[in-house]
């Protein structure tokens, strides 16, 4: 049970790692494409 909470806690601080924080409404470029964020509400 120790392992798996060890575990569980490491794939946490990995999704923590790799999740990008972005200001509201803010426009993305990624190799000259203009990208909008993924918003909920307007989906």
């Amino acid at each position: 049970m120790k392992r798996r909470n060890q575990i569980t806690a490491e794939f946490s601080s990995d999704i923590s790692a790799a999740e990008v924080k972005y200001e509201e409404n803010e426009n993305f470029v990624e190799d000259g494409i203009h990208i909008e964020p993924f918003n909920l509400d307007k989906e």
